[in-house]
């Protein structure tokens, strides 16, 4: 299936089971058909297996709902593509957001709780969420400000602010998170592997897994992929909480309160951009709301989404770091109590962020796929060229991964850097250079006070990581 030409300056692309990103790719050359990965046979998150796209009648119940929420959907050009889908129910819209927040960022949060201490971080937690929630709330306000424009996505919103420039920061910031969490995947990978097999360096286990993550690489349909984005994350957090049973139930001796920090404020900024990254699903705010059928109920449903993400994170991450304090490792599954159960989990853990690596890199194959360089008539040539590319990529993240084989520290720094911008700064940014002529004086000294507060954030979680990182942090993964 083919949409021939874009009728406007973006496309929505797939958005991965993390979360979470809804890009809107580079702008195609004029008059240039879609990339042979036909959309059509693409899925995403954002529109449901009622889209026209796939001639399917919407859900008739709650149960068929439920069904297709395991079955994510479709995605296609952006202002046609929504303006034609069926709006989804609020139980749809609220599955797809906890689906874009819930992600494998839960595995690095009890070592965020041990960096940030338990009461601190149990105190800054919910006033992290309460930010995101403000800024999701602004952004899709100035979104719905510029609607007359055609804006249905993030970078739509960054393009409407300051024009071509505008957009094309917005979508570099979420091209780079996605980027950042292909590498995480990869250092989960090796550091596990290195775990069960000291004796091989996890860079070697890197590039022994390099020319599998290049095979799938290859594939230019996620139709068969896109339904484990759902079962991966139910995956992670049964072997979590088979993991937390487990380890509750063997332990012998009672905990030790003494070895636990209540505050640490030294390394405090390396758990802000942890928990940045875990709270990241900015980018599909857009989407979602543009295909509710009640979009006024959306802000009610997303404060209700960041509670519960709220209450799950804060579970896992300070549970998990009461039951084994100082000796927290900057993995989790190195905490696992040794056997037979520990090894399913880690494989199965392990599989799900390989899948994952494919689904959260597409839409970054198809935002160069489109760049005009790529001269996108269909044929031989353009395949060439677009599967070179996608290897290219694929080892760019690998060298990256290799460069800083530190699970924890990697997340802090995509969480830091493109997380903060996505989730702190961008949002006011865009909120008052669109509506600064209709705001209150209150809401302009909001706009500001927080793009001031991401500033400081960007600068200070970035450059303590980037700290952390040259001293060696924890070394290879734990």
């Amino acid at each position: 299936m083919s949409y021939g030409t874009v009728p406007s300056d973006e496309v929505i692309t797939i958005v991965s089971p993390e979360m979470k990103i809804a890009i809107a790719s580079v702008p195609p050359a004029d008059d240039a058909p879609m990339s042979p990965a036909s959309y059509g046979d693409v899925s995403g998150k954002i529109y449901g297996d009622d889209s026209p796209l796939l001639n399917n009648p919407s859900p008739e119940s709650a149960a068929e709902e439920a069904t297709a929420l395991i079955n994510p959907p479709i995605i296609g050009s952006a202002a046609a593509a929504i303006a034609a889908t069926p709006k989804s129910s609020n139980f749809r819209a609220w599955g797809n957001m906890m689906k874009s927040f819930i992600g494998s960022g839960v595995l690095g949060l009890p070592f965020a709780f041990k960096l940030g201490g338990l009461v601190a971080a149990l105190a800054v937690f919910p006033l992290i969420c309460c930010i995101c929630a403000y800024t999701m709330f602004i952004l899709v306000d100035a979104k719905r400000f510029c609607a007359d424009r055609g804006v249905c996505t993030y970078g739509g919103v960054g393009r409407a602010a300051f024009g071509r420039v505008g957009g094309i920061i917005v979508n570099t910031a979420l091209l780079s998170y996605q980027i950042g969490c292909c590498c995480t995947y990869q250092i989960f990978i090796s550091s596990n592997m290195n775990m069960f097999v000291p004796s091989i360096d996890g860079r070697i286990w890197i590039a022994i897994f390099l020319t599998a993550f290049i095979v799938v690489a290859m594939n230019r349909s996620l139709k068969f992929l896109a339904p484990f984005s759902l079962v991966a994350n139910l995956l992670i957090f049964g072997g979590l909480t088979i993991f937390l049973i487990s380890s509750i139930v063997t332990k012998e001796t009672p905990i030790d309160w003494h070895d636990i920090s209540l505050f640490n404020w030294a390394q405090f900024p390396l758990f802000f951009g942890i928990t940045i990254y875990a709270f990241e699903g900015t980018g599909l705010v857009i989407p979602i709301e543009a295909t509710m059928k009640t979009p006024m109920k959306y802000k009610s449903l997303l404060a209700s989404v960041l509670a519960t993400v709220c209450a799950i994170y804060m579970l896992f991450g300070g549970l998990l770091y009461v039951l084994f304090g100082s000796q927290t490792n900057r993995i989790i599954s190195r905490n696992f109590p040794d056997g037979p159960l520990k090894v399913i989990v880690v494989i199965i853990f392990m599989i799900c962020l390989f899948v994952t690596y494919q689904l959260m890199i597409f839409p970054v194959f198809e935002a160069f796929d489109r760049m005009r360089w790529m001269k996108r008539p269909a044929g031989w040539k353009f395949k060439v060229k677009s599967c070179v590319m996608r290897a290219c990529l694929v080892v760019v993240t690998a060298l990256l991964a290799a460069l800083i084989p530190d699970f924890a520290a990697f997340v802090s720094l995509v969480g830091a850097s493109a997380g903060t911008c996505i989730s702190f700064l961008f949002p006011p940014l865009l909120h008052y250079k669109i509506m600064r002529k209709s705001l209150p004086l209150w809401r302009k000294v909001a706009d500001w006070a927080l793009m001031g507060f991401s500033l400081v954030v960007l600068c200070l979680c970035t450059g303590t990581t980037i700290v952390d990182i040259i001293e060696g942090g924890g070394g290879e993964g734990g």
